[in-house]
């Protein structure tokens, strides 16, 4: 289901709420339009929003911790590819050229050996 819909049906969930109680106001008793019966649903009604903004609250931080997350990921993939790219270009970032790439491949093959493959971009796009 797309949002659209999603957002039809509660609109029309919350329309027909709300005609019933209209017409439910009309035949209910006398005793329960007391002050004690107001008091009591006012009493539910705090505590449903309480906890409304309770679980909003714990969606919210669970949504930071995710991006959070995300981001930590992000910056280390780039320390990572600055550290392979000053091996292969050198501190000043300038192009490194041929004598200077083979010189640094034959002083760490075991850093180039062990360096993974990266994924397909397709499967790093789907991974966020």
């Amino acid at each position: 289901m797309n949002s659209v819909a999603i957002g039809l049906i509660g609109v029309a969930c919350i329309t027909t709420g709300a005609m019933r109680g209209l017409f439910l106001q009309k035949i209910r008793p006398e005793h329960h339009r007391d002050s004690a019966s107001k008091d009591t649903i006012k009493l539910g009604a705090g505590m449903l929003a309480a906890l409304t903004a309770l679980v909003l609250g714990l969606l919210v931080s669970s949504a930071k911790s995710s991006f959070d997350a995300t981001n930590t990921g992000i910056a280390q993939g780039g320390a990572k590819l600055e550290a392979v790219a000053k091996v292969y270009f050198g501190d000043d970032a300038t192009p490194a050229g041929p004598a200077r790439v083979a010189s640094a491949s034959s002083r760490c093959p075991e850093f180039i050996g062990k360096m993974p493959k990266p994924p397909p971009l397709q499967d790093f796009c789907n991974s966020f």
